[in-house]
């Protein structure tokens, strides 16, 4: 019987912690990670979604992107990718004449939507951070309150639901503004508070688990 509760808890686990899938082009993810290619290959970035488009760049393994809007075109996914802030490759976003957007194959690209946004697409952010998306609206940490032993430590968060069409997804220099010295941390601090909070839900319902198990003997 133990073997099986771990086996649930490691399941339940990796279900928690699973914000990446599979591109539906009618709900476009905020972020996006190249992927299904040779470590010594790279995805080619074109100008319109068209494989006989002119190629404008290339993106390698793992390069991450953020997700302006995805298309089906015919029995293809496309989506139109643009450049982060500290994620820059060959031919795309390295310099001011390089491209900074342009369209993959979704094929090659794992969908995720976690991560620092700009509310309606302004310049400068307040690193907001966004937990996940269901169809065209997105959950945004709006708030939260650290602990009063001034460690930092979050004790709660408050969130709010917001249209997708209205956050661009960024990295942590590209959410932040020039009075957050350059970039954001509030994410990591966001996550330390999820997994502790994730940890308890899983020793919580294990123990429950348990305690059913001993009052059915």
């Amino acid at each position: 019987m133990i073997i099986r509760l771990s086996s649930w808890i490691v399941l339940f686990i990796s279900v928690l912690y699973s914000d990446s899938y599979t591109i539906d082009p009618s709900y476009p993810p905020l972020f996006g990670r190249v992927i299904g290619i040779a470590q010594n290959d790279t995805l080619n970035v074109r100008e319109t979604p068209d494989y006989r488009s002119k190629k404008v760049a290339s993106l390698p393994i793992d390069a991450y992107v953020g997700v302006e809007t995805c298309q089906k075109i015919e029995t293809s996914v496309w989506c139109k990718v643009y450049h982060l802030a500290q994620h820059v490759y060959e031919g795309f976003g390295e310099t001011e004449k390089a491209a900074s957007s342009a369209w993959v194959n979704a094929r090659f690209l794992q969908g995720n939507n976690r991560g620092y946004v700009l509310i309606d697409k302004t310049k400068e952010g307040n690193c907001e951070y966004v937990l996940k998306c269901e169809k065209e609206q997105c959950e945004v940490v709006t708030s939260f309150e650290t602990d009063a032993n001034g460690t930092g430590a979050i004790t709660s968060i408050r969130t709010e639901w917001i249209k997708r069409e209205r956050l661009r997804g960024e990295d942590q220099y590209g959410g932040a503004n020039n009075q957050m010295d350059g970039y954001c941390m509030t994410g990591m601090r966001i996550e330390d508070y999820l997994s502790k909070q994730q940890q308890n839900a899983v020793h919580n319902t294990a123990n429950k688990i348990l305690n059913k198990q001993k009052e059915n003997k």
